[in-house]
């Protein structure tokens, strides 16, 4: 094997341009495919950051009798929510707040805060990484205000600086106590970069939270529903104003942050795979032209006593560095993709900043390396086995032109490539289809000259 690796090193180095077109080939294709996985693998297939997560789900509420409904929920339905301990282990809320918040160079930083139900940091099982969490006394309506800050903001705008614990911070409603810093890379919900204390009874009917629930070990998402189902008609009874028709929904969290985007990138996904079985199709052709003009060595060859193993033996390898090339190259690839991606879109897709490129990711772009090269070396080893020496000698005899089973395979290949690309063009026309009719579909009212804008008052 060390000599198939030296032999295929030294016949590339002897062919660079090959070896350059090969190796970019697949390392579009194979980092095409490895960007959108590590996207789909944070998005979808990772499981959040928190203890048990299969445990937490999202709460919501709605109107049965066709009222249009914030869906959030009041503090006293998480109050009566953390009393059926047989059901659920913890019960919260969070608001979110676009404010600012005040750096030590005195400077006003747009944040984005969550005012914060109690019980939210042991719902979602992420311990405080500096300082503690709030007391019962900073939760209550009557107590001082305080903010757990995000390891991100406390990195960024105080430098790291562990004295900040117990110092006052300014925000917009005036000086708050920061008490702790949170986990590194804990920001949920939203991207934020703290939470603080609000000042909301829990008898309030309000509903201005977004609720989460942890349930008991065991519990499933229908014991669930049908348990809080009584709650929510009691509640429609003892506050017909603002419970009134209100029935509690819940889903799975991890389904709640993703959203409805699973199937689109699963889409995508499959479209990056296509690309990357372009780039084979591609890489393959280029083997085979150039297995045409190698025919007579791998002939002089066999003639001399090499056997038909020995022969495909080294073709493998060749594919295989080809392919090993064309990954670390789709690595790098990728990198520059994800960071692109990052920059351009890190408010859009949910999860977004769990993006890296980690064992899974080197792992898939391994595998993906490995069956490119199986790909890419199967039909030059295939023509090469059911060929014997004479008709090898034959077809390159007149000016290494390639014999019409050759020309059979490489039309074959061209055909399979166009189909591919065809299938590739078709479904980047419907998706450019569908933004071109979204951009068009009425909104209702005239835009022009309209602006959108958010104003948030203080909550302190």
């Amino acid at each position: 094997m060390l000599q198939d690796l030296k032999y295929t090193l030294r016949s590339l180095r002897h062919q660079p341009a090959f070896a350059l077109i090969a190796i970019l080939t697949l390392a579009v294709g194979i980092g095409a495919t490895t960007a959108i996985f590590t996207t789909v693998n944070a998005v979808l297939l990772r499981q959040l950051p928190f203890r048990e997560p299969a445990n937490l789900y999202a709460l919501r509420t709605e109107l049965t009798d066709g009222r249009i409904t914030t869906g959030t929920v009041s503090p006293r339905e998480l109050a009566e929510l953390n009393k059926m301990t047989n059901l659920v282990e913890s019960a919260t809320g969070a608001l979110r707040y676009e404010g600012s918040i005040v750096d030590r160079e005195g400077n006003p930083i747009r944040v984005v805060l969550q005012g914060v139900a109690p019980k939210f940091f042991p719902t979602f099982g992420v311990p405080v990484a500096a300082g503690r969490d709030f007391t019962p006394e900073e939760l209550g309506p009557d107590g001082p205000f305080a903010v757990i800050i995000s390891h991100r903001a406390w990195k960024t705008y105080f430098a790291g600086d562990p004295k900040i614990l117990g110092q006052s911070v300014t925000m917009e409603g005036g000086p708050v106590t920061v008490v702790g810093v949170a986990g590194e890379g804990f920001n949920f919900p939203g991207g934020a970069d703290g939470w603080f204390t609000i000042k909301i009874p829990e008898t309030n009917t309000g509903h201005s939270f977004d609720g989460f629930v942890r349930t008991r070990p065991g519990v499933t998402i229908d014991q669930l529903r049908a348990g809080i189902h009584p709650l929510a008609l009691t509640l429609q009874k003892e506050f017909p104003a603002a419970n009134g028709s209100r029935v509690f929904t819940v889903l799975p969290l991890q389904d709640a942050v993703v959203g409805p985007l699973g199937p689109t990138l699963m889409v995508v996904l499959s479209a990056s795979a296509l690309l990357l079985l372009v780039a084979c199709v591609n890489v393959t052709s280029l083997l085979l032209s150039r297995g045409v003009v190698r025919a007579r060595e791998v002939a002089v060859r066999v003639a001399l006593g090499a056997g038909r193993w020995r022969i495909l033996r080294q073709l493998f390898t060749e594919s295989l560095v080809l392919g090993l090339a064309g990954a670390i190259g789709g690595v790098i690839v990728a990198y520059g993709g994800l960071r692109l991606l990052m920059s351009a879109g890190a408010g859009q897709l949910p999860r977004l900043n769990d993006l890296r490129l980690d064992a899974a990711t080197m792992l898939f772009s391994l595998a993906a390396s490995v069956v490119t090269a199986v790909l890419v070396g199967f039909a030059p080893a295939l023509r090469l086995a059911r060929t014997d020496v004479k008709t090898l000698v034959n077809e390159t005899g007149r000016g290494g032109a390639a014999g019409p089973a050759t020309h059979r395979l490489l039309q074959g290949l061209v055909i399979a490539e166009i189909a591919l690309a065809v299938v590739l063009t078709i479904g980047a026309a419907l998706l450019v289809r569908s933004f071109a009719n979204l951009q068009r579909t009425d909104p209702g009212f005239n835009p022009q000259g309209r602006i959108v804008f958010e104003v948030s008052l203080p909550v302190l």
